[in-house]
Order: C-alpha cells, then sequence, then structure tokens
C-alpha cells in the first residue's frame, strides 16, 4: 500500500481532529455569550427574617420579586416591605414600590418610599431612601415629609436612626402644625 502525501495530511488531520474532540476541546464555540442583560436568577415572593440572640424576630424583609442580570452587582427589587424593631422594642415599617439590594446590605429604595413609626402614627415620605441595614441607617438627599397628626414638617435631606428612633431633616425645613 503506497501512501502519497495528500493521503497523509488527510490521515493527520482527521487524527487531530479526533483528539482534539475526544479530549472534550470543542474547535468551534456553540455556546453565545451572555450579554449584559441576561437574567443570572429570579426569585419571586421573597421572605428574609433576622433574630436576636434570645432568638427573638428583629428584622424582616419581603421583596415581591427579585432579578440579578449578569452585568450587575446589585439584584432589582420590587414591591418591597422592609420591618425591624428598635432599641425600645418599637415597630418601624419601610415601603416602596422598586429598589436595588446591594452586597453590603444596602437596600436603596426609589418609587413611593414610605417609613411609618407606628407607635407615634408618623410616617415619612420621600422618593428616595438608603438603609444601611447593619448599620441601622436610612438616608435620602430627596425632599421630604414628614407627617403626624399634630403637623407636617418638610425637608431636603433625611438621616433617620433606626435604632433610636429618630429623624434628622438636614436642610430647607418648614413645619406647618394643625389648629386646634
Amino acid at each position: 500500500m503506497k501512501l502519497t502525501l495528500p493521503t497523509l495530511l488527510i490521515l493527520l488531520f482527521g487524527v487531530l481532529t479526533w483528539r482534539a474532540i475526544s479530549s472534550g476541546d470543542q474547535l468551534l464555540s456553540t455556546t453565545p455569550e451572555p450579554s449584559a442583560d441576561t437574567i443570572r436568577y429570579y426569585v419571586h415572593d421573597l421572605r428574609r427574617e433576622r433574630f436576636d440572640k434570645q432568638g427573638n424576630a428583629v428584622e424582616s424583609l419581603t421583596i415581591g420579586t427579585v432579578t440579578q442580570r449578569t452585568a450587575d452587582t446589585d439584584a432589582q427589587i420590587a414591591q418591597i416591605t422592609y420591618e425591624r424593631k428598635d432599641n425600645a422594642n418599637r415597630d418601624w415599617t419601610v415601603t416602596a414600590t422598586h429598589g436595588a439590594l446591594g452586597q453590603e446590605n444596602t437596600l436603596r429604595l426609589f418609587d413611593d418610599v414610605e417609613v411609618i413609626y407606628h407607635d407615634q402614627n408618623v410616617s415619612l415620605r420621600s422618593p428616595t431612601l438608603t438603609i444601611q441595614m447593619d448599620q441601622k441607617i436610612a438616608s435620602s438627599d430627596a425632599r421630604v415629609l414628614i407627617a403626624s397628626p399634630d403637623s407636617e414638617t418638610q425637608g431636603t435631606g433625611v438621616l433617620l436612626d433606626l435604632d433610636a428612633s429618630t429623624a434628622q431633616l438636614l436642610a430647607d425645613v418648614e413645619t406647618v402644625y394643625a389648629r386646634r
């Protein structure tokens, strides 16, 4: 049997191709690269609870939907309710339509943000609010409205201490008291 150069080249190509395929390497990639818009994960109806050392619930985060995209470091969230107790065991509730949950336990809220301090019948409304859940503080640079049965106070920027149940308006503060 006489082998010619073209026959040897074809044989060599076949052997190399067979070795590459059998070793798991692909000559051509058949999997498309994910785009920045590709969803990494999606969660529906999430509830996370935190407890103190005695086993008492001190914080809960309820989210209607969580979407993490390939290019994003933060998860996009919707229909948010964040509830916690302050140092005196009084309840706070924060709600918002949309937001983002960061990797450092940061909750950035926007669209219909409302903070309700139940024991005093006081609410705070703001277009945005950032909650540092580990530090138990919240802040916003936006215009805010604090409403109680006896007054309405507006200001620009707010700093909330969720453990001490205090709110500090940072600028342009105006208060209107109800007549009695």
